[in-house]
């Protein structure tokens, strides 16, 4: 194979990726990462970038390909050559067509606006999830920074948010204070573990952002992760690159996150000239644009995450960090001084539904309680009917569950934050498999997708769930139900959804080692031992099918003839064991309950017995022991007896592990 990788070396602690050294090592296309969550990369790497995807005609011409960007289990970024060709290939986790429609918008918008480009896209493959763009030739800003040409820099940021705010492109995810906020529990929880001056740093300027946190206006499209890395200069105009995290919110987003980018250029050095020269050059350019307020307030939150990332950079990571708190932290007070106090927020009128929450994070939400659910929704066909609608579930910022009772109808309505198209294609996929009927087993059918509110109406299953099966004294009926249902999800030809196995679990325990040793010392020192354990001994596992991903008691119905199963936000490819060890663990809390430590330990022993000889055992209690941990983590926070219930649940975790 005439292919050759070239690994790239040095850190950014904006994005935790390598980047930069051109050397050619000779180094075999076997030695780029090893990446079970990106099956582009793992094609690339067995059969080289020719074989991986023989469309691109590289088939006998010499290829190098240098590794750009790698966030393990979520993507990766090469750049590759292959005579005159010059190409960006990015591999993705999850299902990269979002992306793919992005750039099909950008194209078109930016066919009227000469020196603003993107790079086009040559070719993708959905079943691998690459992504191949033609490569977009231009000096960076970080380079031109370097060049001493920092105010050539900021008018090219400029000219992009101008021509954004002009974009009619309604495609992404909010990005907005509101979700800023809540991720930013994670980011000051880390640092305080990391070090007790940092987080004291770090929680003072979350408090601060919590009470000035900007108004909302007219959503843009966002690039969602802008740094002096992503602007080049074209020669003729400006060009963008990395569109992953693209979203809709405030232009104060992306000009927030690019100027807190700025900042990991040693500020204080030969480069801090030329990065206020930057600065200003962008602050000219969209005068009047942008809200001094919420531009302070988008930094500053930036600010924080950088700070976040800097961590896993060892000494000098935490001395970066407490420079960039130091900053956020004045940035942070600017945004409340310009301010003042903010308004107090006022209840929506609403028709019919006065105990539904006011949560302006959630569009659907927002309309029902304006115009009522058949104002709002007039494809359900609810006009003169009257409604009677009950709250059934609320996370603040993310979703909402309504249950519905018109007439003789009954169903549930789902309003999110975010837009959920991959849970319609899924309810989709199961209609065509025969799981949306009345017998058999089940999950409730969709009935309307409105995306422009991002509401979903979905028919009711009508049956007790799992957990009401233990405490009626019918543990056994719950365990049995638990068992066919995965069974039937083994034989499912369902291919949707991001990897979602032992490596993806192990991803996220970090964030629980942390929640747990900020809630108590001992906890934990419990806790990271048994993370250690769990790397040490993750479980072979075979060809990925769909999984629930949080298939507890609450979300499996006994519907009669069959099992039902509900909820389906988290859903994705693994082994069966994630979703039995799911379960098992949500058994081993109810265990901890006297009053129904029983029935659920009847509901454990019926699950084992009928999924012996077909699942692996040591695979499910790898993954009960990792539900446990997080499990330990959420009680840790929520409960008054938190910490308690949280060192038993370890203790259990403990012992599935070593028994492992």
């Amino acid at each position: 194979m005439s292919e050759s990788y070239r690994p790239a070396r040095g850190w950014d602690a904006s994005a935790g990726t390598a980047h930069g050294d051109m050397t050619h090592t000779g180094a075999a296309l076997g030695d780029l990462p090893d990446d079970p969550a990106l099956p582009g990369l793992s094609a690339i790497r067995v059969a080289g970038v020719s074989g991986a995807f023989p469309g691109l005609g590289l088939e006998g011409v010499p290829v190098e390909v240098v590794l750009r960007a790698h966030a393990p289990l979520k993507r990766a970024t090469l750049e590759v050559r292959a005579g005159e060709r010059h190409l960006a290939i990015v591999t993705h986790a999850g299902d990269p067509s979002p992306e793919v429609e992005l750039h099909r918008a950008l194209t078109l918008g930016l066919a009227g606006a000469p020196g603003l480009r993107v790079p086009s896209l040559v070719a993708w493959d959905r079943r691998r999830r690459i992504l191949v763009f033609d490569w977009l030739e231009g000096r960076s800003v970080t380079e031109l920074i370097a060049e001493g040409k920092g105010a050539r820099a900021g008018t090219l940021v400029a000219c992009w948010f101008r021509r954004a705010a002009a974009l009619p492109i309604l495609l992404g995810n909010p990005l907005d204070p509101g979700r800023i906020l809540r991720r930013m529990h994670k980011w000051v929880v880390a640092l305080g573990v990391a070090s007790a001056a940092l987080g004291t740093r770090a929680a003072a300027v979350a408090e601060a952002l919590e009470l000035t946190k900007p108004r909302g206006g007219t959503p843009h499209l966002l690039h969602g992760a802008i740094t002096d890395r992503h602007v080049l200069d074209l020669g003729d105009g400006a060009g963008l690159v990395d569109w992953g995290r693209f979203g809709q919110g405030p232009l104060e987003f992306d000009a927030g996150q690019f100027l807190a980018a700025l900042h990991r250029l040693d500020p204080l050095g030969s480069v801090a000239t030329e990065a206020a020269r930057v600065e200003q050059a962008l602050l000219d350019g969209t005068a009047g644009m942008l809200d001094p307020p919420a531009l302070a307030w988008h930094e500053a939150a930036a600010l924080v995450r950088l700070a976040y990332a800097a961590l896993d950079h060892g000494d000098d990571g935490l001395t970066h960090a407490g420079a960039l708190l130091i900053r956020a932290g004045r940035r942070a007070k600017e945004a409340g001084a310009s301010r003042g106090r903010p308004a107090a927020r006022t209840m929506a009128g609403t028709k019919g539904s006065p105990e539904l929450p006011d949560d302006p994070d959630l569009p659907g939400l927002v309309a029902i309680r304006a115009g009522g659910v058949a104002g709002s929704i007039p494809e359900l066909g609810l006009s003169g009917e009257p409604v009677e609608l009950t709250l059934r579930a609320h996370r603040p910022g993310r979703r909402v569950v309504i249950e519905v009772r018109a007439g003789h109808r009954h169903f549930a309505l789902k309003a999110y934050a975010k837009h959920r198209a991959d849970e319609v294609t899924l309810c989709n996929a199961f209609a065509a498999a025969g799981l949306a009927g009345e017998t058999g087993a089940r999950v409730p059918r969709l009935m309307v997708w409105r995306p422009d509110l991002r509401v979903i109406a979905m028919g009711w299953l009508e049956g007790p769930t799992a957990h009401e099966l233990v405490k009626r004294g019918q543990g056994r009926r719950a365990g049995e139900l638990a068992a066919q249902w995965l069974e039937h999800m083994a034989a499912l030809p369902i291919d949707l959804g991001r990897p979602g196995g032992s490596g993806q679990v192990l991803g996220r325990a970090r964030k629980w080692v942390d929640g747990l040793s900020a809630a108590s010392p001992a906890l934990g020192t419990t806790a990271r031992a048994l993370a250690g354990r769990l790397a040490r001994t993750l479980p072979s596992e075979g060809a990925p099918r769909l999984v629930h991903g949080t298939f507890h008691d609450r979300n499996l119905l006994d519907v009669g003839d069959a099992p039902g199963v509900i909820d389906w936000e988290r859903f994705g490819q693994g082994p069966v064991e994630l979703d039995a060890g799911t379960f098992l663990a949500c058994m081993a809390q109810r265990e901890d309950k006297p009053k129904w430590e029983e029935e659920a330990a009847r509901a454990r022993e019926a699950f084992l017995a009928c999924a012996a000889g077909w699942m692996d055992p040591r695979a499910i209690a790898w993954h009960e022991s990792a539900a446990l941990l997080c499990r330990a983590y959420r009680v840790s926070r929520d409960e008054e007896d938190g910490a308690a219930r949280a060192g038993a649940l370890l203790g259990e975790a403990a012992r599935l592990a070593a028994a492992g």
